[in-house]
């Protein structure tokens, strides 16, 4: 699954705006391309498929399961493109938008087809709505807070509100960038090229902290918040610490690096032979 989002923050008079293509695996969003765009705001459709762009190049055959994107990522040059590029897609919808029933047909809000459900109900619409110029499939879900969660999918499935839900491993991955791990931002890096040197440095470590976050994961389960019934911290937060512990065991560092190293192989930290610790610890004073 493919996530696509943006992340956002002001340093002085610059504007810091990324534009992230990732891959969702295991509770997080891992970055593949990306972008630093040279203005504030929203992304527009020529800026989205200069990623894809780069993912059909990379992966030319790799299949895809569908795109994940939140209510920026809309329009009709933006569903022509991923259409014409074959990618499968579950887009989040506004509330305000019009539908046709028909190619022709008369245009009305959106929110008609769905406006008796209750909270927590659902509905997934069998035959497409024609919107942007494009027949598309809907689904919605009247939320608590009032909002609605509306989703549009090239085709029919009884299971779009389900798989949207993954998109939030990008709102993930943004945490463990900022505030919740690397403090991108306290870089004080505003050179776009700068940036996106660093976050390609940073995708890589979030994929080494993922992997040892789930071999810890394994050896110890993270414990619940009784009171929330949800793990205390992620499973990236744990690999990261478990990371910066064994890096700061400075009288084993080189044999502890090249345990570490184990985990962006195969997700196992490499077994060392005893003699091997010893030697590098006459050589780390």
């Amino acid at each position: 699954m493919l996530t696509l989002d943006r992340t956002n923050w002001k340093l002085g008079r610059a504007e810091i705006n990324l534009l992230v293509l990732g891959v969702s695996y295991r509770g997080l969003s891992l970055p593949l391309f990306w972008s630093a765009l040279p203005k504030a705001g929203n992304s527009n459709t020529a800026e989205r498929v200069e990623l894809l762009a780069r993912l059909r190049e990379t992966f030319p055959v790799q299949p895809l399961a569908y795109l994940l994107a939140d209510r920026e990522f809309v329009g009709r040059a933006w569903v022509e493109a991923l259409r014409e590029q074959q990618i499968p897609f579950r887009l989040r919808l506004k509330a305000n938008a019009r539908i046709r029933r028909s190619r022709s047909g008369e245009e009305a809000p959106l929110l008609r087809a769905f406006q008796d459900l209750q909270v927590h109900e659902q509905r997934v619409l069998r035959k497409p709505r024609w919107l942007w110029g494009q027949p598309l499939y809907l689904s919605a879900k009247r939320l608590e807070d009032g909002e609605w969660l509306l989703i549009a999918s090239e085709a029919y499935t009884a299971h779009a509100l389900q798989e949207s839900a993954e998109r939030w491993t990008i709102e993930t991955l943004f945490a463990a960038l900022k505030g919740h791990g690397f403090h991108l931002e306290d870089t004080h890096l505003t050179k776009p090229e700068r940036l996106e040197n660093l976050l390609g440095l940073l995708a890589l470590t979030s994929t080494w902290a993922l992997h040892a976050g789930l071999w810890a994961h394994e050896q110890q389960p993270i414990r619940e918040k009784k009171t929330l019934q949800r793990p205390q911290f992620s499973v990236f937060r744990d690999g990261l610490d478990l990371l910066q512990r064994l890096v700061a065991q400075r009288e084993t560092f080189g044999a502890q690096f090249l345990r570490l190293l184990g985990f962006l192989l195969d997700g196992q930290p490499l077994e060392l032979h005893p003699m091997m610790v010893c030697e590098m610890r006459l050589v780390w004073p």
